[in-house]
């Protein structure tokens, strides 16, 4: 059973990237967006593909994609659960 601190902390988070998710323009103690995408490895030409906004309140909470060696003959998917649901999945590198 987790305790109430844990139970504030996880509170915290939660609103922390919730809203970001939902105003990703303004400041936040993070970096979100596009360029940090980028940065974190994701392919320019899968960003180009997804809406704009769920690129705009990307904020690097899972990396998986990147993080791990996926074989070319394997098929990556992530799910971006911001404003818009939105899959998205490319092949391996």
């Amino acid at each position: 059973m987790a305790n109430h601190g844990s139970l504030q902390l996880r509170s915290a988070v939660h609103h922390a990237y919730s809203a970001a998710a939902e105003r990703p323009t303004q400041k936040h103690a993070f970096p979100v967006g596009g360029l940090l995408a980028e940065r974190l490895g994701y392919p320019a030409g899968v960003l180009d593909t997804l809406p704009p906004e769920c690129v705009e309140a990307f904020a690097g909470v899972s990396n998986l994609a990147v993080s791990v060696a996926t074989p070319p003959t394997r098929t990556f998917s992530t799910l971006d659960a911001g404003r818009d649901s939105t899959a998205s999945s490319w092949r391996g590198v």
